[in-house]
């Protein structure tokens, strides 16, 4: 037998580099839009704020929130950690969001260069 794998042994080498092109980068901490649903309901409150009336103050947004400065600073506190919210000189803002788009079935694209 030649040294040809044939178009399976093919198949199987772009799926063996799709796997690794989808491996894990590192890539700075950011959120998307799907990550709001690992939120608990005032961390969503707040985002989802701060996207209706961007820039807000904290002193504003406590108070529509109907929080007290404590909470709310640990509050703010959590959603800037999950990179949902940075604070600015101008008051709170959303980051930027990755906005990440994969079309379906990557491999079945490959499959024309074999």
């Amino acid at each position: 037998m030649s040294g040809d794998p044939g178009l399976f042994g093919r198949i199987r080498d772009r799926v063996d580099e799709a796997s690794q092109d989808d491996a894990p980068r590192d890539e700075p901490t950011a959120f998307s839009p799907t990550d709001l649903l690992a939120l608990d309901d005032d961390e969503r409150a707040l985002v989802q704020l701060v996207l209706r009336s961007q820039p807000i103050t904290p002193e504003a947004a406590a108070q529509v929130l109907g929080l007290e400065a404590d909470a709310f600073g640990a509050l703010l506190a959590r959603v800037v950690e999950r990179a949902a919210v940075e604070v600015t000189p101008d008051g709170i803002r959303v980051s930027t969001w990755r906005h990440r788009r994969r079309t379906p079935g990557g491999i079945w694209s490959r499959l024309s260069d074999l």
